[in-house]
């Protein structure tokens, strides 16, 4: 059995960037979730809202009604069948 471990005397140091975390002021806080909104999957989402509303406007679908179901329905790909369904001649009850 071996024996049991102690926990260390001293906490190891924050990183750098935590530290200051409490003085960022609003500005710097939106500087560094715009700085990390650029990742993969933030792209990914960009690209695939650009295909979505390049689809809506295809399909003639208004503008103020994409947004509006990108508010309502959080879902690119139920979004997706959406436009394609009112562009193919779809009722919407058989869309839903």
């Amino acid at each position: 059995m071996p024996p049991p471990v102690s926990p260390p005397a001293v906490p190891p140091p924050l990183p750098p960037d935590v530290e200051s975390l409490e003085t960022l002021s609003p500005l710097a806080w939106a500087g560094r979730g715009a700085r990390h909104a650029i990742s993969v999957p933030g792209v990914v989402l960009f690209a695939g809202y650009v295909g979505l509303g390049g689809l809506l406007h295809g399909v003639g679908f208004p503008f103020f009604a994409g947004m509006l179901s990108t508010l309502l329905i959080w879902a690119l790909p139920a979004q997706v069948i959406l436009a394609g369904g009112i562009g193919a001649g779809t009722a919407l009850p058989a869309l839903a």
